[in-house]
């Protein structure tokens, strides 16, 4: 059995598009996403209605999604956010159907599909929406006992680490990678132990031109958005 898992969209439409495309030629009994459908960029609207159409999504909160709702009523907290992380938190916080949304997310996901035992999140275990497990970390993580997978999201690094009898595994962000790769999702064969990564290319242009549209002295966002390690 396979499941697919994918995070950290951020309002990035042009690779989620090229992502539902791509899944669907997958034979996946369930899809996963580690959350953080808000900030940066400028499509959550579209995203949230796309999410809520997928029977077979099984989803947490993320910590930009947290941070709207906590913000929603709050037009200085708004303000600050979208300084800080673009201006998609302003542009975003009249439609009621994103908090509706947002609202209906659980912080921790535990379900056990063909005998295996999964944990979802978007941080960590100890902390579920703001924890950090980068790769270069993985001697301070340790097995968990009776669990499978753990899946996480938030560092927007790749990372598939099996310690013990628990597979730890971050499929990278789809909208906006920091590791100096594409964007991207996972496929984990359930049966199997296998993981296999997928990478999105899309015309980043399009999403340039947005950023230079609402963003133009936001210069992070033009920055990640073009970011490559030399070794890639």
């Amino acid at each position: 059995m396979k499941i697919v898992i994918f995070g950290d969209i951020h309002g990035n439409r042009y690779a989620f598009d090229c992502f539902l495309d791509e899944i669907k030629k997958i034979d996946s009994e369930y899809i996963f996403f580690t959350g953080d459908i808000m900030g940066y960029y400028y499509n959550q609207s579209y995203i949230v209605r796309k999410l809520a159409s997928i029977d077979k999504l099984i989803s947490v909160l993320g910590n930009h999604d947290k941070m709207y709702l906590d913000a929603n009523n709050n037009e200085d907290d708004l303000i600050k956010l979208s300084n800080k992380y673009g201006r998609s938190y302003i542009l975003c916080s009249k439609d009621t159907f994103i908090s509706e949304y947002l609202r209906k997310q659980k912080e921790k996901v535990d379900i056990t599909i063909v005998n295996r035992r999964i944990i979802l999140v978007h941080g960590s275990i100890d902390n579920f929406i703001n924890g950090r497990i980068y790769p270069d970390k993985v001697g301070e993580l340790s097995e968990i006992i009776n669990v499978d997978y753990v899946l996480f999201g938030h560092t927007h690094y790749r990372m598939n680490e099996k310690i013990g009898n628990t597979r730890w595994v971050n499929p990278g962000s789809l909208g906006q990678p920091r590791d100096g790769k594409e964007p991207s999702y996972c496929i984990i064969d359930l049966e199997n132990d296998t993981v296999e990564y997928k990478t999105i290319f899309y015309n980043k242009k399009l999403l340039l031109e947005e950023i230079r549209n609402n963003d133009p002295d936001n210069i992070y966002l033009k920055e990640v958005l073009f970011r490559r390690d030399s070794d890639e």
